[in-house]
């Protein structure tokens, strides 16, 4: 099932012949277990949304209009879904009203439930119903969990029945926004996001401030497996390199003279940062042994190496300025200490790597302009295929990718403004996270975690 559903997804093959015989266009095959699902569809001239029913079992309350809507949210914000939230009874997944939808051009159906007298578990059911069969269905238990939280566990599973990836449902994006001091002095804040939300007007701009100290707090970074927000915090004498837990718990992490700044976590449990050493920022691994930190400089005094990102368990993909203040994008290697530049002499930032499509993007320069581009990275370590994604007329910066590989986060700097884009894969289409009018920056998109932090 998953495969080809993902296919119809990316591919937005569903077209305005929809409007006519359904069941022409679209056939579905089921086999014996309900897990094997099998899509044909046609090619035509020109894409549109699969269109998706979500049924609430009993009465559309309060409480249940609020989930549907968090959901449609989440399985909307691909593009590639157009959901429909209607109230059903019992009876509606019966043979005959299951294909009643189908010709109602529905060809899925989820079906949601509180099925415990104090709406502690709430059950979701996915229905094919060309064929009036139950594909998936689980029970979310929420007893100290918010209800969008609920929301956003509910769709991240439904997601991956039906497109067999990881959605970015269960993550939170963290960003910087600046604010000007009584004295005049700028200082700048860390806000916690979730992407439907900044794509909501009617919960936009409410995003929730989790760093408020009078400073400059910027450069946020997420632990690879654990809800800890890494971030740099100047002060009078430095800046020096923060923790906050899911506990709202601020830690000093480094603390020396200069720079210490953005940490990247390998899955091993390996940590890479840049600190300053000999007048140079040096791309630095990270030991703590006997009680003590311990620190090694990987990179040497030719270059300064910012915005450390581990690939895999050895390669570190991060940003090298030469001695003519020029930076590319490199990759270093751990098991031979080798260096190797992906991009040419041109001025290029903010690297990062997505494990799951294996590609690269970085911010260049285009006439002036800094824009998005991505290339993939090969089986023989190879990169190739750069392309330009961003054309409009303010500098990209800090572009993050999604866990799902799916989104680019980036700011978009113009007329003395910036805003958090989010850029689509799928559907090639920008759209905005925060406000006009106000100067966000560094936006870094965490990882699928357990429990979603700070939101």
């Amino acid at each position: 099932m998953s495969k080809l559903l993902q296919i119809i997804l990316v591919s937005s093959l569903l077209v305005s012949c929809l409007i006519g015989n359904f069941n022409n266009l679209f056939s579905a095959t089921s086999n014996n277990t309900s897990n094997n699902f099998n899509l044909t569809v046609n090619t035509a001239n020109q894409a549109a949304q699969m269109p998706l029913m979500i049924i609430s079992l009993g009465k559309l309350d309060e409480r249940m209009s609020r989930l549907t809507d968090q959901v449609s949210r989440d399985l909307e914000l691909s593009g590639q879904f157009s959901i429909q939230v209607q109230e059903g009874h019992p009876e509606i997944t019966s043979v005959s009203e299951l294909k009643k939808l189908s010709q109602q051009q529905f060809p899925l159906a989820i079906f949601l439930n509180f099925n415990s007298a104090d709406k502690s578990e709430i059950e979701w059911r996915l229905y094919d119903t060309v064929n009036a069969k139950m594909l998936a269905g689980k029970k979310v238990y929420y007893h100290n969990l918010k209800l969008k939280a609920v929301a956003h566990e509910l769709a991240q599973q439904v997601w991956l029945e039906l497109t067999g990836t990881v959605g970015c449902f269960k993550t939170v994006i963290a960003a910087c926004k600046r604010y000007k001091k009584p004295n005049g002095k700028f200082g700048q804040q860390i806000y916690a996001l979730h992407v439907t939300d900044g794509l909501n007007s009617s919960v936009a701009h409410q995003h929730k401030q989790i760093v408020s100290a009078p400073t400059a707090n910027f450069a946020p970074r997420w632990h690879a497996t654990k809800p800890v927000l890494y971030y740099a915090q100047q002060t009078v004498r430095n800046v020096r390199l923060m923790s906050l837990d899911s506990a709202y718990k601020n830690k000093i992490v480094a603390d020396f003279d200069g720079l210490n700044l953005t940490p990247a976590f390998a899955q091993d449990g390996k940590i890479a940062l840049t600190l300053s050493w000999q007048g140079k920022e040096r791309l630095c691994s990270y030991k703590y042994q006997n009680h003590k930190a311990q620190f090694e400089s990987l990179t040497g005094p030719d270059i300064d190496a910012l915005s450390p990102k581990f690939m895999d368990n050895n390669r570190i993909l991060f940003c090298a300025i030469n001695h003519k203040n020029m930076p590319r994008i490199a990759i270093y290697d751990l098991r031979t200490s080798d260096l190797d530049y992906i991009t040419d002499h041109k001025y290029a930032v903010s690297p990062d790597y997505c494990a799951v499509t294996q590609k690269i993007i970085y911010c260049k320069k285009v006439d002036g302009v800094q824009q998005i581009f991505v290339c993939q990275l090969q089986q023989n370590g190879l990169v190739n295929n750069h392309k330009q994604l961003t054309f409009s007329k303010g500098d990209k910066d800090n572009c993050n990718w999604s866990p799902c590989g799916n989104y680019i986060i980036y700011s978009d700097e113009f007329n003395n403004q910036s805003r958090i884009g989010l850029y689509n894969c799928l559907t090639n289409k920008t759209q905005y996270l925060t406000p006009a009018g106000e100067h966000w920056s560094f936006p870094n998109w965490s990882p699928v975690y357990m429990e979603i932090p700070f939101i």
